[in-house]
């Protein structure tokens, strides 16, 4: 564990802060006391005051992980502390392993529940008095904010709030009426709740374009990828397409399955377009590009790009093609690494954010050809729960389809790339899952167009 931190103040009576930090977990405990309240987590150690804490904290965050109901129990139960927080628990701030819910769905785990059932049923006071026996009556709670209900016939007449605190109360409540009251709706925090989503074009721009100088009649696509960039933020790695083909498509993917990139952009070197990925920050391996280049007689693209999107979860950012175009290939680019990928449609594309700091960018190739290009978009199933999971992806092999682009989509965030690999002779686009998946969340889908000539 790195960054414990120990404030003493006062050398009769301590107050002492103590926190853990690590990428994974954060524990926060605060306590007014001459006695360390921890003395039954390590009743047989005998060290100095520094290392007798340290070696304590080490153990609290193993039992976060295996125990944290008891560990939560031990703290609550010591008349000095003050107050417990825990200062991250879903599994888009730390490891899922240390977490108490998961995914968008906040779905609670184990540790969650023991968690939840603490805070809104051992540790709350719940008590229902029939007044045939009598208008006193004492009751021990917790220390807390009340709500009392009186009912009359069955329907409540009278609501009254109080607050309890280390010391006895009285509380008198007078019923002045049999009239039924409206008691305020009870608002489930866990319910799913319906979030609206922005979309903007901000800074829509053409960045530049690109053309085919193949004479062939056929529409023709090959792959080529980038050399893997180096560990670290923003490293990068880019690709560019032979001379006659034109750049449809541009992705990116990470070499170890991890969602920790930053995604693509198409970019321009000596006025010719070329594909880049970006790696993330705390990346612990490269990241490689890859490019769809495709040939076909009069095929021409032109490059369009926008962005930041808004910051909300699942803000969008359209990039739209002219009516004579189709989105060839699209992409996906942020600062920070949080994104929830690409989406094709047949006129527009879609980067979708999951960075709720700076939101993210996306690009589009949008291309024509004479004879006339005819596209459609596909989307996979969605992949497994498990990082490394991949979504498969082909064109339809009726009517002589071919694969012009590729991305990810991971509606939950965290996806680790996609590319296009032939399996089995059969141009595939494979997108990889990058975050375990838990309650019910979906894994990332592989999205592509296809396109072919219609004469």
């Amino acid at each position: 564990f790195n960054n414990i931190f120990i404030y003493l103040t006062n050398k009769l009576w301590y107050d002492i802060y103590i926190i853990t930090h690590s990428y994974t977990r954060a524990l926060v405990l605060k306590t007014t006391t001459t006695v360390d309240p921890m003395d039954s987590l390590c009743p047989r150690m005998s060290v100095p005051t520094t290392l007798y804490v340290h070696e304590c904290l080490r153990y609290v965050a193993m039992c976060y992980v295996f125990r944290v109901e008891d560990v939560i129990r031990l703290f609550f139960s010591h008349p000095s502390v003050e107050g417990i927080s825990i200062a991250a628990f879903w599994d888009h701030e730390i490891h899922p392993n240390y977490a108490l819910m998961h995914g968008y769905s906040f779905t609670l785990n184990e540790a969650g529940k023991r968690y939840q059932r603490l805070l809104k049923q051992d540790w709350s006071t719940h008590v229902t008095r029939p007044l045939t026996s009598g208008t006193s009556f004492t009751v021990r709670g917790f220390q807390g904010d009340y709500t009392a209900v009186v009912y009359y016939k069955g329907k409540p007449v009278q609501r009254s709030t109080f607050t309890l605190g280390k010391a006895d109360r009285t509380v008198t409540i007078d019923v002045t009426s049999t009239t039924t009251i409206q008691l305020p709706p009870i608002v489930d925090p866990f319910a799913p709740q319906d979030v609206d989503f922005a979309t903007s074009s901000l800074n829509l721009q053409t960045i530049g374009h690109g053309t085919s100088t193949s004479q062939s009649q056929q529409l023709q696509c090959v792959s080529r990828r980038s050399a893997v960039s180096e560990v670290g933020d923003e490293k990068t790695a880019s690709v560019s397409c032979n001379a006659g083909e034109v750049l449809t498509g541009c992705s990116s993917f990470s070499t170890n399955n991890d969602w920790q990139r930053d995604g693509e952009q198409v970019t321009f070197s000596n006025g010719k377009a070329v594909c880049t990925a970006f790696n993330g920050y705390y990346s612990s391996a490269g990241v490689q590009a890859e490019a769809r280049c495709c040939s076909l007689r009069t095929l021409q693209c032109r490059y369009r790009t926008a962005g930041p999107s808004g910051t909300g979860e699942r803000d969008e950012v359209i990039i739209p093609c002219a009516d004579s175009e189709y989105p060839l290939g699209c992409g996906t680019w942020t600062f920070e690494a949080e994104s929830a990928g690409t989406i094709f449609t047949s006129s527009f594309c879609v980067g979708q954010n999951d960075d709720t700091v700076v939101g993210v960018y996306g690009f589009a190739s949008c291309c024509q050809a004479t004879p006339s290009l005819h596209c459609i978009t596909m989307y996979s199933e969605f992949s497994g729960p498990n990082v490394g999971d991949r979504a498969l992806l082909t064109c339809p092999s009726e009517y002589s389809f071919t694969l012009t682009g590729c991305n990810v989509h991971a509606p939950n965030g965290r996806g680790a790339g996609a590319f296009i690999e032939a399996i089995n002779g059969v141009d595939t686009c494979v997108a990889i899952n990058g975050f375990p998946r838990f309650g019910g969340e979906n894994g990332v889908q592989g999205v592509a167009a296809c396109c072919r000539v219609v004469v």
